[in-house]
């Protein structure tokens, strides 16, 4: 599921992470080997940020954001984005089995994961970001 675009919401990962750093800015070498989406040790190559036009399951634009320092490797599989890093920092969540949001309480400011995604079990909420 490698898209660029996708960003699957997890409550467990305790960073984001990327597939690629094209586009990234502010970045660092970031050699910390981690557990994770591959199952097995990997080592990121960079920590980044990333500018994104934030959208809804149907590709309309809401607004911009700027993810903070993200892991990156090639050989993830997928863009994860970790419900737990904003919530430390004033964020709040709320949702449904179609929607969950990120909102900032200070600005009234949110993100929605509206893109669902069937797994043979369940499904996952994922955000389109591009």
């Amino acid at each position: 599921m490698k898209c660029p675009d996708i960003w699957i919401g997890d409550t467990e990962a305790f960073k984001h992470s990327m597939i690629s750093n094209v586009g990234g800015i502010n970045k660092q070498e970031y050699n910390i080997k981690t557990l994770g989406q591959m199952g097995i040790a990997t080592s990121p190559l960079v920590l980044l940020d990333f500018k994104v036009k934030l959208c809804n399951v149907h590709g309309k634009c809401y607004g911009k954001a700027v993810l903070k320092d993200i892991q990156v490797s090639s050989s993830f599989n997928y863009n994860l984005f970790s419900f737990n890093w904003l919530l430390k920092d004033d964020f709040t969540q709320s949702g449904n089995n179609t929607t969950l949001a990120i909102v900032c309480t200070s600005n009234k400011w949110s993100m929605v994961f509206d893109v669902k995604i069937h797994t043979n079990s369940s499904f996952l909420l994922a955000g389109y970001m591009q």
